[in-house]
């Protein structure tokens, strides 16, 4: 197994781009274009990882608010509990998705319940925490995938991105973890899993490529965009160029809005 992983602590220059890539997968993480316009905590609550095993790869973000301590459990979390999802092959994809449906599932409850309970611990509110994560099988034509909150898993092949993540298509008020220690609605947590079919990659992108005022209006449609060239490049370059791509496009459009925030994205590119 390989794994990386970026917290938004050690990334705190405005303007600049960390970027971690290996195989088929790439993470990077900015403070984001432009000085925050909204108070916080920290002034970085992003974070993002990979973790690249023998039959897969599992890719995350996470974004924290009141506090970069849930996005860093998360991502932790996440790294240790992956090995399992990546290392035995199958031939029944239902039974392996349906399985990793439920490993998502479990583990995002228990990343909720460890973030309630630090808080809890020392006396501070909890950093309620947005959090996407997708288990990608191309040997299985498999790809498992969670998300809580406003953060985005988008699926492109040829056509414009399909956006996966809770936020696409849904109200204004997500849910988070570890505002209640148990996850008060489950109808907040889209976890599924389908055929890869003709996807060319998997991108996962924390809200400073979108949110309203501060990223893109349209982050589907700039998406497509961006992975014209980059997925049409050299194999070992697809996923680092979609990803570096993908960052500097949100500093750019915060820049322009005069407005930033944090940015994580995790990518994993078909070889």
């Amino acid at each position: 197994m390989r794994s990386a992983l970026l917290l938004g602590r050690h990334h705190q220059q405005i303007g600049t781009v960390d970027l971690v890539a290996e195989g088929p997968c790439a993470i990077a993480i900015s403070r984001g274009g432009a000085p925050k316009r909204y108070s916080y905590t920290e002034p970085n609550e992003d974070a993002c990882c990979f973790v690249w095993g023998p039959h897969g790869v599992m890719l995350a973000v996470a974004d924290g608010h009141h506090g970069a301590g849930g996005s860093e459990r998360a991502i932790q979390h996440l790294v240790e509990s992956a090995s399992g999802w990546l290392d035995e092959p199958t031939t029944d994809r239902a039974s392996l998705g349906g399985a990793l449906v439920e490993q998502l599932r479990k583990a995002v409850g228990e990343i909720g319940v460890a973030i309630f309970d630090e808080a809890a611990a020392v006396g501070l509110p909890p950093p309620a925490t947005t959090l996407s994560v997708a288990v990608v099988r191309p040997g299985d034509d498999l790809l498992a995938h969670a998300s809580i909150g406003d953060s985005h898993v988008f699926v492109t092949s040829d056509a414009q991105p399909c956006d996966l993540g809770w936020s696409a298509g849904r109200d204004d008020n997500p849910e988070y973890l570890g505002r209640e220690r148990d996850l008060a609605d489950e109808a907040k947590l889209t976890v599924d899993f389908a055929s890869l079919s003709s996807t060319r990659a998997v991108a996962l992108i924390t809200d400073g490529f979108s949110e309203h005022g501060i990223g893109h209006p349209d982050p589907a449609a700039e998406l497509h965009t961006l992975q014209i060239d980059s997925l049409n490049g050299a194999p070992d370059l697809r996923a680092p160029d979609t990803c570096r791509a993908i960052t500097e496009s949100a500093l750019d459009v915060q820049r322009r809005n005069r407005s930033g925030d944090n940015v994580a994205c995790a990518v994993w590119a078909a070889e």
